[in-house]
């Protein structure tokens, strides 16, 4: 199928708003599917700050359908994504990668989109995360037809935006999008807030509902391609949903959740800033008390020859394959954070 000119082998994709999915695909490529479509985390001209906090924080979890997840949009610098792009195109070349970009003004879009136009085939803006970095919120929306104008005017490949409800979305504003000639339409249905200097983006699968129904009276007769973020599991969608109303869909952190019926996750508080993993600890795990919570890690941190702290201990420390995403700490009960000693120490 054709999405915004874009030759696609499928209806689906995964979300560049899931930082741990997308490492996860480029990380272990031989044992997932490769989805028709992926969209890269998103980056900025900065470099992602606050290297040694989690990226990943379970409010809530009881299903695939009923979780509430915040999750850090800044997670990774620019030079990791490329490597990540890198990766992905190597191992597929009929998977479509989308760099997600949200500059602060149109110098670094160009400097940004010029960086990973060799190993992607198309650029998406994200306005969500642009408005929340824009000083004058109100005027915003003409800023961003501005910069998008421009930018179409040049870019190499494929320009989509990306809309979430960070910003106030109407047919006007909709329409004066399409007509900056961009290519398709990316609808987020993930909040950004900010506590002091920290950024949080909420997934939710109610919130996901919501938005789908808002929204999709919006793009009716819309003369773009369209997709839709939702936070669903897959098996639970069917083809009356509402998400059928978009062109395709994206997947978000629900793909990364197991489905054993067994699991009941915690209610931890929402996070006022992000949790901080010092150098030198790892996070670990009771194998016998939470066995699920070998099968939570997206990057198979505590695998068979992951080592044990102590001969007769059940508490599992995660290998070198892990990379503080936060996913364990704050879904396992038993998770802490600790030092492994040689001998010697």
């Amino acid at each position: 199928m054709l999405f915004a000119g874009l030759q696609v082998s499928g209806k689906w994709g995964v979300s560049s708003e899931d930082v741990v999915l997308a490492r996860r695909f480029a990380k272990f490529s031989t044992e997932d599917e490769n989805p028709p479509i992926i969209f890269l985390p998103t980056v900025s001209s900065k470099e992602a700050e606050d290297r040694a906090s989690t990226r990943i924080y379970v409010v809530k979890l009881s299903s695939l359908n009923d979780y509430l997840i915040v999750t850090r949009p800044f997670s990774f610098g620019t030079e990791e994504i490329l490597s990540m792009a890198k990766q992905l195109r190597k191992k597929s070349q009929g998977m479509k990668i989308v760099a997600s970009l949200a500059p602060s003004k149109l110098s670094e879009l160009k400097i940004l989109s010029s960086r990973f136009s060799d190993d992607v085939d198309a650029f998406e803006v994200d306005l969500g995360l642009m408005c929340i970095k824009h000083q004058y919120s109100r005027s915003f929306q003409a800023y961003a037809i501005d910069m998008l104008e421009e930018f179409v005017s040049f870019s190499p490949k494929t320009v989509l935006v990306k809309v979430s409800p960070n910003i106030s979305l109407s047919r006007d504003f909709l329409e004066l999008l399409v007509e900056t000639g961009i290519s398709g339409i990316i609808f987020s249905p993930h909040p950004v807030y900010t506590i002091g200097k920290f950024l949080f983006r909420m997934h939710s699968p109610l919130l996901s509902t919501v938005y789908a129904m808002l929204w999709a009276g919006l793009i009716t007769g819309l003369d773009v391609s369209t997709a839709f973020i939702s936070d669903k599991a897959p098996s639970a969608l069917n083809e009356h949903d509402i998400e059928g109303a978009y062109d395709l869909l994206l997947f978000d952190v629900a793909l990364i959740l197991k489905s054993d019926p067994t699991f009941k996750g915690k209610i931890n508080p929402f996070p006022l800033k992000w949790a901080n993993i010092p150098q030198g600890l790892v996070p670990a795990i009771d194998v016998k008390k939470e066995p699920y919570c070998r099968e939570i890690c997206p990057y198979k941190s505590y695998d068979i020859e992951s080592p044990t702290l102590g001969s007769h201990s059940t508490i599992v420390s995660a290998n070198s394959n892990c990379d503080g995403c936060g996913l364990c700490l704050s879904i396992c009960e038993t998770a802490r954070l600790v030092k492994e000693l040689a001998p010697e120490e």
